[in-house]
């Protein structure tokens, strides 16, 4: 019984740790990073890939904008290829500035090739993109491969501000995705910042597998 009440104290606390942080995104640093899951599986372990090394950051770049920061920060080939905003909150007014990025071998264009993110209308909550860029030709070459990373821009409603923007991201309103490509395997695969219960869920899952581990030690 003295286990269970434990494990049960735990939970309500990461539970109620995470809910009040999606409350009150003042609470959390100027950028916010999330990582990225997969939609598709048309190679797992190109999905594991890119769930390893991509993210995105978020900031708030003042007058009305937010800053999305796209990285892949590891050793594995992979590019990302094409971006996606699905804003359901109606929070984005559009492109505030050009893409930019430090790396010479980085050139996106707004507006991707392929307008929606492949395999997003595939989700129970479709994926319906209403702004997207994409690598300019080569796509590969041009992408944000290991070590390099994008800039975005974005402005929002003059009645909003940039909590609005990251309570959008964290329920599930204002969703990110990426097309990927320049696997080793030659496939690509589609993701998306995960929704707020997955993370949720894999962390505490996480926190509860190193508690019992510790108890059998014990």
């Amino acid at each position: 019984m003295k286990r269970l009440t434990n494990l049960h104290i735990i939970k309500i606390g990461f539970i109620s740790a995470a809910v009040l942080v999606l409350a009150n995104p003042a609470m959390t640093s100027a950028a916010i990073t999330y990582n990225f899951q997969g939609i598709t599986n048309n190679n797992p372990r190109d999905v594991a890939i890119g769930a390893r090394q991509l993210s995105v950051d978020v900031s708030d770049a003042g007058r009305g904008r937010v800053l999305f920061n796209f990285l892949n920060v590891g050793r594995q080939d992979c590019s990302i290829t094409q971006i996606y905003f699905d804003d359901d909150a109606s929070l984005l007014t559009g492109f505030a500035e050009r893409p930019y990025s430090p790396d010479r071998g980085v050139s996106f264009s707004v507006n991707a090739r392929a307008p929606n993110l492949p395999g997003g209308r595939s989700l129970d909550n479709k994926f319906i993109a209403d702004y997207s860029l994409g690598a300019n030709s080569p796509v590969q070459p041009n992408g944000i491969n290991p070590g390099e990373s994008l800039f975005v821009t974005l402005g929002y409603r003059r009645d909003a501000n940039f909590r609005a923007i990251i309570r959008a991201i964290n329920t599930n309103q204002l969703r990110i995705g990426i097309h990927v490509q320049g696997y080793e395997s030659g496939g690509s695969e589609s993701y998306i910042v995960p929704e707020p219960t997955s993370i949720m869920l894999t962390s505490l899952g996480t926190l509860l597998v190193g508690v019992v581990k510790r108890r059998k030690k014990a």
